[in-house]
């Protein structure tokens, strides 16, 4: 029993001191990107040289898992980086004539490159598992460097590091509303989309009572409900929007989060995370059932975005808090700043 001891132990010190420590990835940051010199699924030679000029998104997927689900994502992302004047690279870590059937059956748009010898992927990734994204700026310096086990994540962080960086041009083609590709979901659980969204009237956190249709709301609106009460999940997705705040704000959008917290535990809560969005407490749950939403624990986050006119033009329902926040800013991405 001790000499079985004695191996796990010794096993589990090596274990740790190969994959446990981020120091190998976390000093990247602030020094140049690794040299590099791939062909893309055309067998077209790419180089970190291109890595100046303009902001590059490198994004490492040695392993298959899940490997459309992140093409996919990113696909949805890239037209609104490219508008932001951000390059995205993803390398992969297979075969040449896998790369070049994940690009052409999803129609990827951005530029993937084939390092199935994995000269570079081992220069940035600590297993053959991790996702590793690398934000380098216009001298090809890596800035930002993103480690997480899914995509969502990687992609909120890079959103996330554009609008704190305030990087963004702004300069987004100026398209009627009516060819901004409102994305609609392919279910909209309540009849709601297209439709007016039904009025209420609910006390923020000071008392005060806030009215949906009120004339003075010309703004849009993204009325969020959240299924459980102060769990690390809802302060994740908190947080997150709290961070996006700013941002939606040049598209005239105002945050509502419809809580079933009492006005006195929403106030510690808002004061607690910093929260600069309204928020309403809902204790007795009558908007959400006026919405039909449940309540349960075992419901999805719900969110509707209402339009100026009150109109319902979005609903989002997801529980995983990250790829929820992506679907709210990706409706934004895709319309013009008000």
């Amino acid at each position: 029993m001790k000499k079985f001891l004695f191996i796990f132990g010794l096993f589990f010190i090596v274990w740790v001191s190969v994959y446990g420590d981020d120091s190998p990835v976390l000093d990247l940051c602030n020094k140049n990107v690794p040299g590099f010199q791939l062909p893309d699924e055309k067998g077209v030679m790419h180089t970190s040289s291109e890595c100046k000029g303009k902001w590059h998104i490198l994004f490492f997927l040695p392993k298959r898992c899940d490997k459309y689900g992140d093409l996919c994502f990113f696909k949805e992302a890239y037209p609104w980086l490219a508008q932001q004047n951000v390059e995205l690279f993803c390398v992969s870590g297979e075969s040449h004539a896998e790369v070049k059937d994940a690009k052409e059956r999803l129609q990827i748009p951005f530029t993937m490159l084939c390092d199935q010898t994995k000269t570079v992927l081992n220069k940035v990734t600590k297993t053959p598992y991790d996702r590793t994204t690398l934000f380098v700026d216009e001298q090809g310096v890596i800035r930002k460097v993103i480690q997480a086990s899914v995509v969502e994540t990687h992609l909120l962080e890079i959103v996330m590091f554009l609008i704190k960086k305030n990087i963004t041009t702004k300069k987004l083609n100026q398209k009627k509303e009516a060819q901004t590709g409102l994305t609609q979901s392919k279910t909209a659980p309540w009849g709601l989309l297209g439709e007016k969204a039904l009025n209420f009237k609910l006390p923020n956190e000071q008392g005060k009572i806030w009215e949906l249709n009120d004339s003075s709301n010309n703004r849009w609106r993204v009325l969020l409900f959240l299924p459980e009460k102060d769990t690390p999940i809802q302060q994740k997705h908190l947080l997150f929007l709290a961070q996006a705040y700013d941002w939606l704000q040049g598209y005239a959008a105002e945050i509502v989060w419809i809580s079933s917290n009492t006005i006195l535990e929403l106030g510690a809560i808002k004061n607690c995370l910093g929260i600069p969005f309204i928020t309403l407490s809902d204790n007795q749950r009558s908007v959400s059932r006026q919405y039909d939403i449940s309540s349960t624990l075992h419901e999805t986050y719900t969110t509707l975005i209402v339009d100026k006119f009150g109109v319902v033009r979005e609903v989002i329902t997801d529980m995983t808090a990250e790829r929820h926040v992506l679907k709210t800013l990706f409706f934004f991405m895709k319309r013009s700043p008000d």
